[in-house]
């Protein structure tokens, strides 16, 4: 499948988490949506997104592997 995905994420507390060249950057408790494209294999994609465990390759990495952070729901277009 090539397209888009959205993750539906849930950040458990207020976060302040380094996320390599953008520095330092803070999140709200509360609900956030991330929208990610790919040209194929959006369900490994997106997969990947929910393990905890991964070599951070993505600026969103940083997010989905904090402890504080899950990924409530996934939608591929």
């Amino acid at each position: 499948m090539r397209g888009v995905y959205l993750l539906l994420l849930m950040v458990g507390r207020d976060l302040k988490i380094r996320i390599g060249s953008l520095g330092v950057v803070e999140f709200k408790r509360g609900y956030y949506v991330y929208v990610g494209s790919g040209q194929r294999y959006l369900e490994k994609r997106i997969q990947r997104h929910k393990k905890k465990i991964k070599r951070v390759k993505w600026h969103i990495d940083y997010l989905t592997t904090n402890s504080d952070v899950r990924v409530i729901e996934a939608a591929a277009y």
